[in-house]
């Protein structure tokens, strides 16, 4: 799923590929490099708060699973599937085809209100919900976008998974984003979830978390 955006990452951190007005391609531009990582102050950022709202949240289940609970559960598991916002879901006993009791959804609990609203759908309680809470930062930060070509991250929130990059570093050279892993070159286009973002501070370019 992922193949196609990473392409376009690819073919945007190309000179050739660069679409700009004939005025502005006539303006010399500068992309930014940085190949080592800044040390940010982590005093300062423990001390931070955080933000309202910034945890995942969810709404218990109130009613008891009725006689055709998985027909509802299948059909709610393809409803966010075609939104493409399912992150999870579990069953009811231990049966592997058993009716779903808990939804786990990439949805804000007001987008998943005004959605199931939009489409007249009322919602199971004898299902458990959870919801992603709402991004409170941009994802590139006005400081920072005129140093990059293209911001490759997923437009999809992210759930519970394994992570494929456990230990190394990303290089931002000449507004691209590359990663490497251990202590392999960085030639691999770096690919970010939904809820990181980059902001450029005093110490220099920056990664950090949207939510």
């Amino acid at each position: 799923m992922k193949l196609l955006p990473l392409l376009a990452a690819c073919t945007a951190c190309t000179p050739a590929s660069e679409t700009r007005t004939d005025a502005e391609a006539s303006q010399p531009r500068s992309y930014a490099t940085q190949t080592n990582a800044p040390s940010p102050d982590y005093a300062l950022l423990i001390k931070q708060a955080a933000p309202p709202n910034s945890r995942h949240h969810g709404r218990e289940a109130t009613s008891l699973l009725p006689s055709n609970a998985k027909q509802v559960g299948d059909e709610w598991l393809a409803r966010l599937r075609q939104r493409g916002a399912l992150l999870g879901h579990g069953l009811a006993g231990k049966s592997p085809d058993g009716p779903v009791n808990m939804i786990d959804t990439g949805l804000t609990g007001k987008e998943f209100d005004i959605w199931t609203h939009e489409n007249g759908w009322a919602v199971p309680t004898h299902i458990t919900w959870s919801f992603v809470p709402a991004l409170v930062l941009p994802p590139v930060s006005n400081a920072a976008k005129y140093a990059i070509r293209v911001w490759p991250a997923s437009t999809v929130r992210t759930g519970a998974q394994h992570e494929a990059l456990f230990h190394g570093r990303v290089e931002l050279r000449d507004g691209c984003f590359f990663v490497a892993e251990g202590g392999g070159k960085a030639d691999k286009l770096a690919w970010f979830h939904a809820e990181m973002a980059f902001d450029k501070d005093r110490s220099g370019y920056s990664l950090y978390a949207t939510e």
